[in-house]
């Protein structure tokens, strides 16, 4: 099991994580440790998870704890407008957020083949910061865009 340490004063940014219940014996969701519902029940057999919610699978004891750590972008972009403007439409249509300031709770770096090396970028990497393209960020935008 990975874990990570939620951000201070829990994240503004919702999950958008559906379950849908195709099973024989049922999918139960305990809300904030109220009574059981029953995924099979709702209108279309799904519902949304929110971080906290606890999920059941058919007749076993095995409950797994829903777990949303967003994506937190660093990125010391220093583009054009529209580039600042593509970036903070694709980081929130996966339902992540961008910042341009490096600190514990940036997850990634954002950045592109052709920009500078900077002071920031530096401190990123020696943070053992994941780096990702921003042309990965675009793909990502374009699935869930044309996502059905």
């Amino acid at each position: 099991m990975i874990s990570m340490s939620r951000l201070p004063g829990g994240s503004n940014i919702l999950s958008r994580v559906r379950i849908k219940d195709s099973s024989k014996y049922g999918t139960f969701i305990n809300k904030n440790h109220a009574s059981n519902e029953k995924v099979h029940e709702l209108p279309s057999k799904e519902t949304t998870l929110k971080d906290g919610d606890v999920v059941c699978f058919g007749t076993g004891n095995a409950a797994y704890r829903f777990s949303f750590v967003p994506f937190v972008f660093f990125s010391d972009n220093r583009g054009s407008y529209m580039i600042k403007i593509l970036m903070n439409l694709c980081t929130h249509t996966i339902g992540a957020c961008t910042t341009i300031e490096l600190s514990d709770e940036c997850t990634h770096v954002l950045t592109d083949q052709l920009a500078p090396v900077s002071e920031p970028l530096i401190d990123a990497i020696v943070a053992k910061k994941p780096i990702m393209l921003m042309s990965w960020l675009e793909v990502m935008h374009m699935q869930c865009f044309f996502q059905v």
